[in-house]
């Protein structure tokens, strides 16, 4: 834990590194486009930790302030439902006006579909590939 606080220290000092650590990821850059790389450089820290009094644990984007919404941190949680299931739930964005990604202009014929719909999916928690990389691979090591 000590070493986490002071990483997280070094890393908000230097700009862009999360946007950096997201686009160098094969998985997680393959679902960034230039809106969503313009947003996610206003991003200042990522933190993931278990949660307290439940099975579980919250991913914490926190964010400087942007012209695409007005939230400081978003966060998305993973636990254990009252069915034995794994849900999840997200803070809501706040997008300013006309910048919510769900409502983009068609791109290449199709709807383009934002990195930040994931907060909003919550369809197949158990299988949600990019809280698993978040959790697994970036958290521990968003140098590789």
């Amino acid at each position: 834990k000590p070493y986490l606080e002071k990483r997280n220290t070094i890393i908000q000092n230097i700009p862009g590194f999360w946007v950096t650590a997201f686009l160098n990821h094969p998985q997680l850059s393959a679902l960034i486009d230039e809106k969503d790389e313009d947003t996610l450089s206003y991003m200042t820290n990522l933190e993931v930790a278990d949660l307290k009094n439940k099975p579980g644990y919250r991913i914490k984007f926190y964010f400087g302030e942007n012209p695409y919404f007005q939230n400081e941190i978003i966060t998305k949680e993973f636990h254990i439902g009252s069915l034995g299931r794994l849900v999840s739930a997200s803070t809501p964005i706040r997008w300013w006006r006309g910048l919510d990604p769900a409502g983009r202009n068609r791109v290449g014929g199709r709807m383009g579909r934002s990195f930040f719909s994931w907060f909003t999916d919550h369809s197949t928690p158990s299988t949600d590939r990019i809280a698993q990389i978040i959790k697994e691979d970036l958290w521990p090591n968003p140098l590789q």
